[in-house]
């Protein structure tokens, strides 16, 4: 039998009693369907059609601690790219999310307060985190996205994003529950509530990581026609701009901001600010290439 751990801590009293020792010989050895480019769980991790390691999927089809984006993935050449409906029967969904080198599940966000969980190419009866008491919902408002931080099989942190029953915009963290599938409902901590009144639209809503390790949030500039409260360009106000925050931290206010932000010190801009004077950034994404 063989087992594989992520992480441990080493010879810590009570916990862990640990020694270096080489695996069994059958841990050596491949699944006979590896490479073959379809997933066969629970003996592969993975399957990119290769037995070829170093690009995410190892030659043991098992996920290695490396940062490929697609690990697990089958490449292919030429133009092949076709919509495959994976699921029906979800709520509004606005946005899709993974856990890093966790190629089994896609979790899905729907706009009333839900996260739901795709395993395997099933969707699971059960959400993943519920919270419609909390989210104010309708028009362009409500459960708006979720990031798995890179430590998130370590932690068992996650982010999401929410305008509130006030109109608000929140950013949280929650903690994975014993199921893995199950977000602990209860663990919810607010990081950030950031004013947004009277105007209903223009709420951003892009939660993501960056290759820095840092969250990254869009936030709208408060809605109505043309800016007309000026909020992006206000560095007094966290609307209309894109934020960088370090979220690697236990207690209150459960974020710090990074040193290297452009606008630290003394004063507005206000220190959580990356950039300045955007309209509604609802998405954004990271080039894979340069960061």
């Amino acid at each position: 039998y063989c087992a594989r751990f992520t992480a441990f801590a080493r010879n810590a009293p009570g916990r862990v009693v640990a020694r270096d020792a080489p695996p069994p010989a059958g841990c050596d050895t491949a699944p006979a369907s590896c490479g073959d480019g379809a997933l066969a769980a629970p003996d592969e991790e993975c399957d990119d059609g290769n037995r070829t390691g170093g690009d995410g999927c190892s030659a043991l089809c098992r996920l290695e601690d490396a940062s490929a984006v697609c690990a697990g993935v089958p490449t292919a050449s030429g133009a092949r790219l076709r919509l495959v409906p994976i699921a029906t029967g979800l709520v509004r969904p606005v946005h899709v999310a993974a856990p890093p080198l966790d190629p089994r599940r896609v979790f899905v966000v729907e706009q009333p307060g839900r996260v739901r969980v795709i395993r395997d190419g099933a969707l699971l009866p059960e959400p993943f985190l519920a919270i419609e008491d909390l989210v104010g919902y309708g028009g362009e408002r409500g459960l708006l996205s979720l990031a798995f931080p890179p430590r998130y099989a370590i932690t068992g942190r996650f982010f999401v994003y929410y305008t509130n029953r006030d109109g608000d915009l929140v950013i949280a963290r929650y903690r994975v529950s014993a199921d893995p599938d199950a977000a602990d409902g209860g663990s919810g901590q607010v990081l950030l509530t950031i004013p947004h009144r009277p105007f209903a639209n223009h709420n951003g809503g892009q939660l993501a990581f960056g290759p820095d390790g840092f969250l990254y949030a869009g936030t709208g500039d408060g809605g109505d026609r043309d800016d007309s409260q000026e909020n992006a360009q206000d560095g007094g106000r966290l609307l209309g701009k894109l934020l960088r925050l370090d979220v690697d931290m236990d207690g209150p206010p459960y974020y710090t901001v990074p040193p290297r932000n452009p606008f630290v010190g003394p004063g507005n801009p206000l220190d959580e600010i990356w950039a300045t004077g955007l309209r509604n950034p609802w998405r954004f994404s990271f080039d894979r290439a340069t960061g």
